[in-house]
């Protein structure tokens, strides 16, 4: 995907801005069956993937259904074909995405010559300390959000948890969540939700619709809540660069953070919250900053 995949010149941005909202309905519908396209897709090849691991489980079972369910977080958590079929689910949800996209919005603005580099726009210091620090600080309040919901809900938390890890394991699973699902996430999200709801609502609509429809495609309570951060913050930066591609940016950043978190974090502690609840105020502050700083001195 190149640089231009998704940006509109800075005429169409200040248009998008300026002009009068309405449709707002429209971008409600739109956003969800955003959301059904992709999560149908995605469920068809995560069965088909995992369906041997379930009918073994349910065999083994003996028909008791508590002793099924156990048996299939089990292979979910150890089977190589978890993270396979993770990744082919994601692939095939960044294709679909990427083809919309391509087709509804960039397409037409190529063709009216509405299309610009969005590299310029992201390489200076403004720019690099709102990806960074933003996404730093909303990936450390998602944390405390997560470690609440865990504290809550420890044995739904523990099953989700358990599902997470065995996605993730091996290369392949590390390859899934760190690029593949990110991309076909944030050109589904920031992409095509937040390009369609640009037209009926302002910055504060769009970022809501963006976390709302973001926590909706993890399909499970514990990452719908704690993603809500980091959906609000790469709403507001999807808008103000017209393009999703520093959103794919700043996802990339957080999943990579938190695969290598994940790595050595010895779970949920005092000490753990310290650190995070410091991390979210100090990034947050110099992301606070960094919004405010005249973009002439960042040039």
């Amino acid at each position: 995907m190149s640089e231009e995949f998704v940006t509109q010149t800075e005429e169409t941005a200040k248009d998008t801005y300026e002009t009068p909202k309405s449709g707002g309905v429209g971008a409600y519908l739109f956003g969800l069956l955003v959301f059904l396209v992709m999560t149908v897709a995605s469920a068809i090849v995560s069965v088909i993937g995992t369906m041997p691991l379930q009918q073994r489980a349910i065999l083994a079972s003996g028909g008791d259904p508590a002793k099924a369910q156990e048996l299939i977080l089990a292979e979910m958590a150890n089977s190589p074909l978890v993270p396979i079929t993770q990744f082919f689910a994601s692939f095939i949800m960044l294709v679909i995405g990427a083809l919309w996209y391509f087709f509804k919005f960039y397409k037409p603005a190529r063709d009216e010559g509405r299309v610009t580099p969005v590299l310029p726009k992201i390489m200076n210091l403004k720019a690099i300390l709102l990806i960074v620090f933003g996404t730093m600080s909303a990936y450390s309040l998602a944390v405390l959000l997560q470690y609440g919901m865990t504290l809550l809900l420890p044995e739904y938390a523990s099953n989700v948890n358990t599902v997470l890890s065995g996605a993730l394991s091996g290369v392949i699973g590390v390859l899934a969540g760190i690029i593949v699902a990110p991309m076909a996430e944030e050109i589904a999200v920031r992409g095509l939700i937040l390009r369609r709801a640009e037209k009926s609502f302002g910055l504060v609509g769009c970022m809501i619709i963006s976390a709302v429809m973001f926590a909706l495609f993890h399909l499970n309570l514990i990452q719908s809540v704690y993603v809500i951060p980091m959906g609000l913050f790469w709403g507001y930066i999807g808008y103000k660069y017209k393009s999703v591609i520093p959103c794919i940016i700043c996802h990339l950043i957080n999943n990579l953070i938190a695969v290598l978190i994940s790595s050595f974090a010895d779970g949920i502690s005092v000490s753990n919250a310290m650190i995070f609840a410091g991390l979210f105020i100090v990034c947050g502050v110099i992301t606070f900053f960094a919004i405010k700083m005249p973009e002439k001195e960042t040039a």
